[in-house]
């Protein structure tokens, strides 16, 4: 592909190939078990913008917020912190943008886009970032763009929060340099309308340190795509998520984590709670490739089902070219414990208070492994919102 001069001509090249490509189809083995042609809605970027209100969940820890509604950037916050510089994408990223391949989704994504922004790390930043992106009506479609550098020895904790309705698809780059550390906590709390897909592609060099926390409560269709390259020794990367949907609902969480040097780490880790009609998927593969001695990656989904109707699909992979590994999957799918229902009953709660408190348990072991309390506090907060909200559907 020629190279274009200009964001303009970037995205002109995108929107062909898009046209081209198309959408993914569930042919494509990483989205067989979520068919976007049936259960995206109709949607235009060109459709009428609304007035949408978006809670502020994490206001006590006075993040530096960036809000995207239908793709536009409200404002840039002022005043930042010491090594954290932000800046809205333009033609010198030109050259960092042009990677879809043969990608159709990401290519769309690229055509479509309205604002972007570039984030780079040069300290250790203790003022979080919050990224909120929202949709405001049922028949628009919203896409967003960011880069994020983490450079050596710097780090950052990353909200990331999922509002609104409609489409939003939102695709982040991430470097991070060595022994960088960077920390996401993603929260998807969005309308039951609403089609939320994020794409993150991550690079780790020598001694970086990823840790990526999804919190799935509330959309018609959430798609969570992460895309790992370990590119340094002593690089680790810890995926965990945890879900829970009812209603119609339907949440994927996809990962692909590429270890090509040696002594690297990771740990893929989803917790997922379905009733009713709802549908979750987990896809894990890890790759070693060859003379990549002494990785240390594991994978584990377990699936909590509320209602007989719903339906877990789980495939964790392993794909090694190398022979001095520790690398394990694991998938379990099952029922609450009726002995355990039975234990807490027999010292004095009630049948909806045992089983209240099993599927509470089952998701906060995901919860406790963000490093800050208060974030801690709030999404416990909305998992117990919703667990009511389930056990009154019951």
């Amino acid at each position: 592909m020629p190279e274009a001069a200009t964001l303009t001509a970037l995205q002109d090249a995108a929107a062909q190939r898009a046209q081209s490509l198309g959408l993914p189809t569930r042919r494509l083995e990483s989205w067989h078990y979520t068919d976007l042609q049936k259960l995206l809605p109709l949607t235009s970027v060109d459709a009428p913008a609304r007035a949408v209100e978006l809670p502020e969940l994490f206001a006590p820890l006075d993040p530096l917020r960036l809000v995207f509604v239908d793709g536009c950037l409200q404002d840039l916050p002022m005043a930042l912190p010491e090594g954290l510089r932000i800046d809205k994408m333009g033609d010198n990223d030109v050259g960092h943008l042009d990677n879809y391949g043969d990608d159709g989704l990401l290519a769309t994504n690229l055509a479509n886009f309205k604002d972007g922004v570039t984030v780079t790390v040069s300290t250790q930043v203790a003022r979080p970032v919050e990224f909120v992106w929202a949709c405001s009506s049922a028949d628009k479609a919203a896409y967003g763009r960011v880069m994020l550098q983490v450079e050596k020895g710097a780090g950052l904790k990353v909200l990331e929060t999922h509002q609104g309705t409609g489409l939003s698809h939102l695709a982040v780059e991430i470097t991070l340099a060595e022994n960088a550390q960077l920390e996401i906590v993603k929260t998807h709390l969005a309308d039951l309308e609403q089609a939320g897909i994020t794409q993150t592609n991550c690079r780790l060099e020598t001694g970086a340190r990823l840790k990526t926390v999804l919190v799935g409560l509330q959309a018609r269709l959430a798609r969570h795509e992460n895309n790992i390259v370990f590119n340094g020794a002593d690089a680790h990367a810890e995926i965990a998520s945890v879900l829970l949907a009812s209603d119609n609902q339907h949440m994927d969480v996809t990962s692909c984590l590429d270890h090509r040097v040696a002594d690297t780490t990771s740990e893929t880790v989803a917790r997922t709670v379905l009733d009713q009609q709802a549908r979750g998927v987990f896809q894990g593969k890890v790759i070693v490739r060859q003379d990549a001695q002494r990785v240390d990656a594991n994978q584990k989904s377990d699936a909590l089902m509320l209602s007989r109707q719903a339906e877990m699909n789980a495939k964790p992979e392993l794909e090694i070219y190398a022979d001095d590994v520790a690398c394990a999957h694991g998938s379990a799918i099952g029922e609450i414990d009726r002995d355990a229902i039975f234990f807490l009953r027999s010292r004095g709660l009630s049948l909806d208070e045992a089983r209240h408190l099993l599927i509470s348990g089952f998701m906060a072991e995901i919860i406790e492994r963000i490093s800050d309390d208060h974030i801690q506090a709030v999404l416990t907060g909305l998992i117990a919102d919703k667990l009511v909200q389930v056990e009154g559907q019951a």
